[in-house]
């Protein structure tokens, strides 16, 4: 019974490192750069890669991406708290264990960008880990996420919105993984002027298929307030898709 259980173990921890390289390989294949503002000058750009280690060749990046990890080292926050490490915000939230203990559950859950091409290494992901809860989502349509400005060159901007869709419903077809699909219109964020000229009446016999087989499967959906935050002002996804989903028969939001 101890061989098997450290066979599992030992098996366990090279799937999880396999899987870490495949995630840590996706991310170099991404178009673009973390620092995309345009204010920066070369230089400045050239001395934050030189800070956080981008110019030193690829073998050595995740040398240190995995050695980090192991030391609960997980870089900084951009966005709950700028510049603040992550291993200090969630040891600052530590204490609210015991605290709650007896009146919440707390959990462990994960934002999954689902890949149909990737299919197998995000399942093995997910079930290795033993998540507690999972948020699915595309973030990548033919190699290119839509936030980046390559993806809309030399498509309109009906067309880059309709791939996206076709997309995401090519994902929850291929896997299961999942508890609630996160952001279903993630794209109008980018989307060339937002939500100008943008109507999701063009794109309800596409919703509609999303959303009756995220019902079929039982998955929820996921309202994500950020909409607010990127000007939409509106969640995303927007009113029309969330009261569609209850129209169809199902009330798993998560917000």
């Amino acid at each position: 019974m101890k061989k098997y259980t450290l066979k599992r173990i030992i098996t366990s921890l090279f799937t999880l490192l396999a899987i870490l390289l495949v995630l840590f390989i996706l991310m170099q294949l991404m178009p673009g750069s973390p620092f995309n503002d345009e204010k920066l000058t070369p230089e400045m750009r050239a001395s934050l890669y030189a800070k956080y280690g981008l110019d030193q060749p690829i073998y050595v990046q995740f040398f240190r991406y995995v050695t980090n990890m192991l030391r609960g080292d997980f870089g900084v926050s951009y966005n709950i708290s700028k510049n603040t490490p992550i291993s200090q915000l969630i040891q600052s939230r530590l204490p609210m264990i015991p605290e709650y203990s007896d009146r919440a559950r707390i959990s462990i859950g994960v934002e999954l960008g689902l890949r149909t091409d990737y299919h197998h290494s995000i399942e093995d992901f997910a079930e290795v880990c033993a998540w507690d809860f999972i948020i699915g989502s595309t973030h990548v349509v033919n190699g290119l996420d839509p936030y980046y400005p390559q993806y809309w060159e030399g498509k309109s901007k009906q067309q880059g919105i309709m791939e996206y869709y076709e997309t995401t419903l090519a994902n929850i077809r291929k896997l299961d993984c999942f508890d609630v699909y996160g952001h279903i219109d993630y794209i109008v964020r980018y989307a060339p002027n937002q939500r100008e000229n943008y109507s999701i009446l063009d794109y309800k016999d596409i919703i509609d298929e999303i959303l009756k087989l995220l019902i079929q499967n039982g998955k929820g959906i996921e309202c994500n307030t950020a909409g607010f935050k990127y000007g939409l002002g509106v969640p995303n996804p927007e009113n029309y898709v969330l009261k569609r989903y209850h129209e169809l028969g199902n009330i798993l939001i998560n917000g």
